[in-house]
Formats: C-alpha cells, structure tokens, sequence
C-alpha cells in the first residue's frame, strides 16, 4: 500500500537528505495529502488493543507530525537529528507540493498493480487496499456494487491531485496547517 512506500521514501529523505529544500517540501506533501487522506480513509482511530488500528494511526499519522516540525520549527527539530532541516523552506510550489506527490502515486500505482494483481493475485479473503475501500456501503451508493479497479485508480488520482493543491495552503500558511492537523486529530 501507498502508506508503507510513502513512509520509506520520508525515512529515506530525512536520513539521507535531511537539508535539501526541495525534498522536505516533498515530504511534505506526501505526508499532509496522501498520508493525511489515508488517515480520514482507513478511520484511523487510537484503540490500544488493535495492533492493526495501531499501526495505521502510527503510519499515517507520524509523518504529518514529523513533516509539521520540520516545516515550522526546523532549527528545534533538528537538534535532534544528524543533520539540519531547511531553515528557509522554499517556495511552495505545484511542482514539488502536487506534480511530484501526483508521480510518485502513480508510479507506485503501476507498481502495485502488477505485482499484487498481476503477479501475486492474493485469495478472496486477503483485504488489499482496493477490498477495504470498496466494501464500505458510502462507496457502493456512489460507484455500484463492485466498481472497478480503473475507477478506484482514477478516483485516487484525482483526490491526491486535491489533496495535494490544499498542501499548498498548509506549507504556506502556519494556522492552516495548524486547522488541519486539529481536523485529523
């Protein structure tokens, strides 16, 4: 799924190029419109006894509150960190805070899907993403009973598209951010 790959390109970007602008402005963006889709998506919800609810909180929720750090208070965050964070973010712009996001889902998407539904395709009962998504009864009145997966594809590309538009408020605007982040949590 999006999350995990989303999470190790943000675990790659901070250890390996914790000062490059252009890469945090990335991160960025995954992590407040992807990521912070995925939360309102999967109804991450804080419930101690499921380690499955558990684990989608953390991966959903950890980068956004990494990336608000490193945005808003970088010489603080990277105190704690072997490098330094950008202390003059760049601009936002639609090229790192949409375009990029929009590329990196859709190559992984094309990844995905050949190898979960063309290589490995998982037995009835394994819940992929698309199964979890499309068995809530909100999605079933809008796309029919068993929409199909071009459109389950398209509709994700077209909510990370606006997602990621509204990232650029929230990289520019601190009390956005900070609405946005109160919206989620």
């Amino acid at each position: 799924d999006f999350c995990y790959f989303g999470n190790l390109m943000i675990s790659l970007i901070i250890w390996f190029a914790p000062s490059n602008p252009e890469l945090c402005s990335l991160l960025f963006s995954v992590s407040n419109g992807i990521l912070y889709l995925g939360a309102f998506s999967f109804r991450n919800s804080l419930v101690f006894h499921s380690v499955d609810k558990m684990t989608s909180t953390y991966i959903h929720t950890v980068p956004l509150l990494l990336s608000f750090g490193i945005r808003w208070y970088p010489e603080e965050t990277s105190r704690y960190w072997h490098g330094n964070f950008p202390s003059n973010p760049i601009e936002p712009s639609w090229w790192w805070n949409v375009l990029m996001p929009f590329f990196i889902l859709a190559t992984h998407t094309a990844l995905y899907t050949l190898l979960v539904n063309v290589i490995l395709q998982p037995e009835e009962h394994i819940v992929t993403s698309y199964r979890y998504i499309t068995a809530k009864k909100s999605i079933k009145k809008i796309f029919g009973q068993n929409p199909p997966y071009i459109v389950y594809v398209a509709v994700n590309w077209i909510l990370c598209l606006v997602i990621s538009s509204v990232t650029l408020v929230f990289y520019k605007y601190f009390y956005a951010h900070v609405f946005g982040l109160c919206v989620l949590l």
